[in-house]
């Protein structure tokens, strides 16, 4: 019996990874870029984030593109937040904030109907306070809008990279989740974004509100729940250029880190049926394949090696053609230890995270 399941779970992660993220590590885009450029109107929100918008603000502000304007939603802060936003629409007179106080509600969902009520653009793109863009952010992400009827696109936020596990282990963990949503859009069934790098079209987030209402228990998960309700496989395109990248900076401490994960994985419960099989699948034959291969290795060893081996190369193929698109090459030599530890991450801390998912945004 071990052996029957330690084959079926390799075989279905060679298959995720050669078939279904394969599409991913060897795709290109054969379409030219579009030279439109409409006004944007770019959304961040923001509680209690002073320092993040301190450091931050001026890198939106300053975006070379022709017509865009920057709305900061600030969410009932304690801190001087709404100063320096005052400070900073005295020089740029793109900048609108929209200030909310005295909240009875949790979440930063009122903040972000708020700031796309406000929003005068058709063309949403979200960010957070603490994300850090290149000057040349909207103009990449607006020239992946190559079809009339894209009003989705996806693209990646990734974390500053430092010299510790912890921090490789959270660039390898966010990843792995945008190697999941890139490659599930290419295929076809688009199921969420980050709002750290998000554009959308405010006429199709408007029309698509009740995702946003009906999950209003929910903390986080404004972004990718949004983007579950309202995508599908022709509105929806991805943007692997890396001047579109914007940098956040990473948790410090395990507890930060468990406490983010913890809003994070409470949103996917919500995600539609054919999108919790996709990535239940993953995680099952993952957990399945590391927790299995021991116990058949003792009767079937030549079998378990022949499968573990095929598993390792199409798993690190794959991963180093992804790694150079998002330019996180130095994680490869830990790829493999990381495979194994994200086994009992998802067996042993994601649904205890859920369970003990905290109700609060900052």
């Amino acid at each position: 019996m071990f052996l029957w399941i330690f084959i079926a779970a390799a075989s279905l992660q060679i298959l995720y990874w050669a078939i279904f993220f394969g599409r991913l590590a060897f795709f290109s885009s054969k379409q030219e870029l579009s030279k439109k450029q409409p006004p944007v109107s770019v959304i961040v929100c923001a509680r209690n984030e002073a320092e993040n918008l301190q450091n931050n603000l001026s890198y939106l502000l300053s975006q070379e593109y022709p017509e865009f304007e920057v709305i900061v939603a600030e969410d009932d802060s304690t801190d001087n937040s709404f100063d320096i936003i005052d400070n900073y629409s005295k020089e740029y007179p793109n900048l609108k904030v929209v200030q909310l106080k005295n909240k009875t509600s949790g979440g930063k969902k009122l903040a972000l109907s708020e700031a796309v009520k406000t929003a005068k653009y058709d063309w949403l793109l979200m960010t957070d306070a603490d994300c850090r863009p290149g000057k040349n952010w909207i103009g990449t992400m607006i020239q992946n809008i190559k079809r009339a009827e894209t009003e989705i696109v996806l693209a990646y936020g990734p974390y500053r990279s430092y010299p510790t596990l912890l921090n490789a282990w959270i660039r390898f963990e966010t990843l792995l989740t945008a190697i999941q949503y890139f490659s599930a859009a290419l295929w076809g069934m688009p199921y969420m974004g980050v709002g750290r790098n998000l554009l959308m079209k405010k006429s199709l987030w408007l029309s698509n509100l009740y995702a946003l209402e009906k999950n209003s228990d929910l903390m986080s998960g404004d972004d990718d729940l949004m983007v579950n309700a309202a995508s599908n496989k022709n509105n929806t395109v991805i943007c692997l250029e890396k001047e579109s990248f914007v940098f956040s900076e990473p948790k410090q401490q395990l507890k930060g880190l468990l406490t983010q994960k913890s809003r994070h994985y409470s949103s996917g419960t919500r995600y539609k049926s054919i999108h919790k099989l996709f990535l239940g699948t993953f995680s099952l034959s993952l957990c399945t394949f590391w927790l299995s291969a021991p116990v058949a290795f003792v009767y079937w060893p030549k079998v378990v090696i022949i499968f573990f081996i095929l598993r390792l190369i199409v798993f690190l193929i794959i991963n180093y053609k992804i790694l150079r698109i998002f330019g996180e090459q130095n994680l490869f030599s830990k790829l493999i230890f990381f495979d194994a530890i994200l086994a009992f991450y998802y067996l042993f801390f994601a649904p205890t995270l859920i369970i003990k998912n905290r109700k609060k945004w900052k």
